[in-house]
């Protein structure tokens, strides 16, 4: 983790937390902090937390803070949900890792299931004879979870390339099928496997096998690492809809329902091996990458409304129905607050990736920008900010020699009646061919952002010896 990550006390940000994302083994931990990259880390009163502030397809923020078990089965996950509500109040659990599952030709390695009910083998009795009687019990999703999953076929289209290769950055592993089946003694069941494995990897001269799917069903656990197909045949004869097993969900349901009321809990689980098959280590990094990446895409279409959101919403209309001038003054003061830490998380993002290939840092800026003005959703954001998003604009566009747009943000920040600062003067200069003016107002800036304007002008506007030239002399100050 890097040395400069935001520290945070939980107790600061408890409430605003949208997302608790748990997994419970390492690689499932490390796939998920893949595709949600720490930006702070908050220390609570029963552990500490990693936190990411995501951006959604509509510009909206989630906060959502990650976290694991450093023991498999349903005791320690509930321990874990429990010191997670304790210490934030998260609005959603998602529980994002692997599972096992029933043969089926419709459904595979690497595929993902999103749970719709859970049913808990986990109660045996040991009998007279030497015999084992299991008990099972289920429990529906949380009604919010069950409205998401059921429109998963209308959402399927707006999940974008998460089972892609580029978003991976994992190949699908081979499968050698016979190799797999060769310790099965149960042959009904391996011919059951043979025709599942057959349908989803054996392909004709040419093709490739499918990319990973997503589908709903009720999943099952019982509190152990499920090896025995013959147990799983049991498992069947009381829920035949059963896709997938694994060891933690009722244990996470369990906190859900008795710590600070009924959260919703979203289980993502990535098929890593089919009960009988031998297990590939390569199948469960993959499972692990699919899973942790269609909790991202389904995230990101922001199908819950952010907290940040409803507090605003919230303090706006409880508030403001007050008489009181100072209520209805902390209200504005809220919204403005809300939106200003919107606003610069958003604007801090765009920054972090301007280097990046492939994007048009100038194009979000102008979106940012709209979403500041009059009717926007940062519209309350205070003037410091938009003064700071402004001057970036006016930055960003004249070193692009977009003369238009830096002179339309430089009519934003008069109407502030804020000065732009010397860098963004320097880079309106240097657009207008004015360089050693422009070099000339940066000598005066002793900072390290006054010689990275320096740098970058010479090397645009110059020659590219006379910016290493400038960047010796600093090194040999």
């Amino acid at each position: 983790m890097s040395s400069s990550i935001e520290r945070l006390l939980a107790e600061n940000i408890k409430g605003s937390v949208d997302f608790a994302l748990i997994a419970i083994r390492e690689d499932e931990f490390e796939a998920v902090l893949h595709y949600f990259p720490p930006t702070a880390e908050a220390e609570g009163e029963h552990r500490t937390y990693e936190i990411s502030d995501f951006q959604t397809a509509e510009g909206s923020i989630y906060r959502a803070a990650i976290l694991r078990s450093l023991e498999q089965g349903h005791s320690a996950a509930q321990a874990t949900a429990s010191d997670v509500i304790s210490d934030l109040d998260p609005a959603w659990i998602v529980l994002i890792g692997i599972a096992g599952a029933v043969p089926e030709t419709e459904f595979s390695l690497g595929d993902v299931v999103l749970a719709t009910r859970v049913v808990d083998f986990s109660i045996t009795a040991a009998l007279a004879d030497g015999k084992k009687e299991t008990a099972h019990r289920g429990a529906p999703a949380h009604k919010a979870v069950q409205n998401l999953v059921n429109r998963l076929s209308a959402l399927k289209s707006r999940l974008g390339d998460w089972n892609h290769l580029s978003s991976l950055g994992i190949s699908i592993p081979p499968v050698s099928i016979e190799e797999g089946l060769s310790h099965i003694t149960d042959e009904v069941w391996k011919d059951k496997l043979r025709l599942s494995l057959q349908h989803r990897f054996e392909t004709n001269e040419g093709n490739t096998p499918r990319q990973p799917i997503v589908t709903t069903a009720p999943i099952a656990s019982g509190n152990m690492l499920m090896k025995d197909p013959a147990l799983l045949q049991d498992w069947l004869e009381n829920a035949r809809d059963l896709k997938a097993v694994e060891m933690e969900l009722p244990g996470v349901f369990e906190a859900a329902r008795s710590v600070k009321g009924d959260k919703p809990v979203l289980a993502i689980r990535g098929i890593s091996d089919i009960v009988g098959f031998k297990r590939d280590p390569a199948w469960t990094a993959f499972a692990c990458r699919t899973a942790a990446s269609l909790a991202r895409a389904l995230l990101n279409l922001q199908r819950i409304t952010p907290r940040s959101k409803q507090q605003s919403a919230d303090i706006s209309k409880n508030i403001t129905n007050k008489i009181s001038s100072e209520h209805l003054l902390f209200a504005n003061g809220a919204i403005a607050e809300h939106h200003g830490e919107d606003a610069k998380t958003t604007l801090e993002m765009i920054l972090m990736r301007r280097a990046s290939p492939g994007q048009d840092t100038l194009a979000q800026m102008h979106e940012l920008a709209r979403f500041l003005d009059d009717g926007g959703k940062f519209a309350a954001a205070p003037p410091s900010i938009k003064t700071e998003v402004y001057d970036w604009i006016v930055r960003i566009a004249a070193s692009n020699e977009c003369l238009a747009d830096a002179e339309h943000a430089l009519i934003k920040l008069q109407e502030l009646e804020q000065p732009a600062s010397i860098a963004a003067q320097a880079w309106m200069e240097a657009a207008r061919g004015e360089v050693d003016t422009a070099l000339r107002m940066l000598r005066s800036v002793d900072s390290a952002a006054g010689r990275s304007n320096m740098f970058g002008i010479l090397r645009t506007k110059k020659r590219d010896i006379d910016a290493l030239a400038y960047l010796d002399s600093v090194v040999m100050r």
